[in-house]
């Protein structure tokens, strides 16, 4: 594979061209209607009711069913990485995982995901994987604030919500039926399907599939890290052994909504994920699986959901939203201990969660307009078992159960919330927008944790051309229960951890021109995670590995842009990020190990067709992965010693493109061709991994839709 590095004058060039405007006399009036909906989006993450992107109280991005469609991502991800400003790839031995201004961990723990205000993190680990377990076919949008949530999320909001809004039956009104076929043994397929049969009834049905069999890399003995320098090969964004789905239905009837959603990923490991050192070569089928499991990890939940809405219009118009909830997820994973004795351990643990939100919302008319959001959670976790099989000379040769050794304790937590918020518009086009959320968690074993979550902003919005806000927020995430009751000798935590907290100052100014079609945002923000839970390798016998020692200060830009035209739209991000300080995280010289200073996407769509009234997009995307440090840290007792604390991974620029056919007279039938890491660059990330792991290379996917 070609090394393809950037040339900063291409890049600038590609910069410039994103904010050129074209059409700005509007061309004609064939896509206005959609134009409209493209640039005047709303959101709901933000202030829990609906808000305009520019009057939300902190940074909004939003990523559309267009985007999605035209850019071709694969999954949440790649998605986020592509779209979202200041997140970017965190390399993990066993699950996709992303860093978010730098704040990432071992699994993708920092961030709440949540699915029509479901939680889809789980509760024992924390962790909801950006991964093909989430159909990207069956969402209509992803809201991503950026930022502390937690003032009116709570827990594990630390870094950001990701919010996914599912498609509605009036939206998708029909059937649509997506397969898909591509390199390395890709297969994708998806069905949505929806109908809204009056104003009180509408029902949405998806199911998505994914399997693939990995790229096979050829790694030089120079990059092996094995006790004995020996070539070999590592399989990289494998997802086989079982395929990764999402299925679920969606239900809104009168006043009532019911949601329910099944979904599962199984990500492959590259290299070993297990003992010391991790990240070396293995033989997958020197292996066995067990419950149809390889390598790797497999995390699976069932959602169910309830929620009631009512307006009392004899009161003021308060409104009513009361949500209960049930989930039950399962972790399995087969960890890679020792390749050449083909030795593994097998971790495995099931939850079951429950609770309620009921929330209250007045409006009001008082010096100016506004409303008072008022609300209570109360939520409990059960980890009813787990087990820690082990495999030695290729065969499951010891089991353990709850009634022997455990991998987890067994028993239950519970934590109950209040939240308020004001939102307040004055007279003059000034927003306030000000919240705290207080939780009280009940742990298994340990004191209670006790935590206030704030959040204060102002929004100005002078004229229709500029706005700017400025805020303040705090959030926080507790230690993982796997962290603080495993009993795994070199995962071993403390009951003792403290939750993990951010605080975030953001500044953001908007300018909007040309009636709208370009809008181009800049955010300064400066943040402190303290209390960060880092692994002591050096800890005595009776400490735990996982403490809270450590913390990290950063300050950064963030710029979006987007110009949006019935025949063309271009949109561009770039994060620049500085650590100011930092103590038990990895930083040198101002970077954060494992995350680039500087990124930058630009993503190019163009319908050459458009004139004659057909559709034929043609995508284009650029990303932009700065140098960074990536330490090496593989290191063997008694034999060599590969480490390399001033390891640096160069820059890289990889190239996407595809294109996307509406037949014409078939007009419910779309083609869609893509090539990923179209000159096939090669490059390496870090992350939660010992030494920085390479990355696909050149992958093509053709996909088929069909609306019936």
């Amino acid at each position: 594979m070609s090394i393809v590095r950037p040339n900063p004058i291409i890049v600038a060039l590609v910069w410039a061209s994103s904010t050129t405007p074209a059409y700005a006399d509007g061309g004609p009036d064939l896509l206005e209607l959609s134009l409209e909906q493209l640039m005047d989006v709303t959101v709901e993450s933000a202030s829990r009711e609906t808000e305009s992107v520019d009057e939300a109280p902190v940074p909004v991005t939003v990523i559309t069913r267009e985007m999605i469609e035209r850019s071709g991502v694969r999954n949440l991800r790649d998605a986020l990485i592509l779209f979202v400003p200041g997140y970017t790839l965190a390399q993990d031995h066993n699950e996709l995982n992303v860093a978010a201004r730098g704040v990432y961990g071992s699994s993708q723990q920092k961030i709440l995901i949540l699915r029509d205000g479901h939680r889809l993190n789980s509760r024992a680990y924390s962790a909801a994987p950006p991964d093909h377990s989430i159909g990207l076919d069956s969402i209509e949008r992803i809201e991503v604030l950026r930022g502390p949530g937690s003032s009116l999320y709570g827990n594990v909001a630390l870094a950001g919500v990701i919010s996914l809004v599912t498609r509605d039956g009036a939206e998708v009104d029909g059937l649509e039926v997506t397969l898909g076929y591509g390199a390395y043994g890709q297969y994708a397929g998806s069905l949505v399907a929806g109908k809204r049969f009056d104003a009180d009834h509408d029902l949405s049905v998806w199911g998505t599939f994914y399997t693939t069999e990995g790229e096979p890399v050829a790694i030089p003995a120079e990059r092996s890290y094995e006790p004995v320098p020996t070539p070999g090969t590592a399989v990289l964004d494998r997802y086989a052994d079982l395929p990764s789905y999402d299925v679920g239905v969606g239900y809104r009837f009168g006043a009532f909504r019911v949601f329910a959603n099944r979904q599962s990923g199984t990500y492959a490991s590259p290299f070993t994920d297990a003992g010391a050192p991790t990240g070396r070569l293995y033989d997958p089928d020197a292996l066995r699986t067990l419950m149809g499991i390889g390598p790797g990890i497999s995390q699976t939940s069932t959602h169910f959901g309830l929620g009631f809405e009512h307006v009392f219009e004899d009161l003021r118009g308060l409104e009513l939203d009361a949500y209960a909830y049930y989930d039950v997820s399962a972790l399995r994973g087969s960890l890679v201990i020792d390749p050449v004795s083909a030795t593994a351990g097998f971790v495995s643990w099931d939850e079951h969660d429950y609770g309620a939100i009921v929330q209250l919302r007045l409006p009001y008319t008082l010096l100016g307009s506004g409303s008072f959001l008022v609300g209570a959670q109360v939520d409990a976790t059960t980890l009813e078992d787990s087990a820690l099989p082990l495999q030695q000379g290729g065969e499951w040769t010891t089991f353990a159960d709850r009634s022997a050794d455990q991998l987890l304790e067994v028993g239950s937590e519970q934590s109950l919330s209040a939240f308020v918020q004001l939102r307040h518009r004055f007279a003059a086009p000034l927003i306030l927008n000000a919240g705290v959320r207080y939780d009280v968690k009940q742990r298994l074993r340990g004191d209670d944790i006790h935590n206030a979550s704030p959040r204060v902003a102002l929004v100005w919005l002078p004229n229709s051309t500029f706005s700017v806000k400025g805020s303040f927020a705090q959030s926080f995430v507790d230690a993982p229960y796997w962290y603080r009751y495993n009993s795994l000798a070199s995962y071993r935590g403390g009951e003792f951890l403290r939750p993990e907290r951010l605080s975030t100052a953001q500044l953001t100014p908007t300018i909007t021109l040309f009636d709208g079609r370009l809008k181009n945002t800049l955010n300064l923000f400066y943040s402190r995670f303290s209390d960060f839970i880092y692994r002591n390798n050096n800890a005595a016998a009776d400490e735990p590995i996982y403490q809270n020692a450590g913390y990290l200060e950063t300050v950064g830009a963030e710029h979006e842009v987007a110009y949006i035209a019935p025949m063309f739209t271009a949109r561009a991000n770039a994060t620049l990020q500085y650590a100011l300080d930092a103590e038990n995280y990895g930083t040198s010289g101002g970077r954060i190990h494992s995350v680039p200073s500087l990124v930058a996407n630009a993503v190019f769509d163009f319908n050459p067709l458009w004139l004659l009234s057909q559709e034929l997009w043609v995508d284009l995307t650029l990303r932009y992965v700065g140098a960074q440090r990536s330490p090496i840290s593989v290191a063997y007792a008694g034999g060599p010693d590969y480490s390399d604390p001033d390891f640096e991974v160069d820059a890289a620029l990889v190239v996407n493109a595809g294109v996307r056919w509406t037949l014409p007279g078939l007009e419910r039938v779309k083609l869609d061709a893509r090539v990923f890491n179209l000159f096939d660059s090669t490059y390496f990330q870090g992350g939660s991994v010992q030494h920085p792991y390479p990355q696909p290379g050149r992958w093509w996917q053709l996909q088929a839709t069909a609306r019936f």
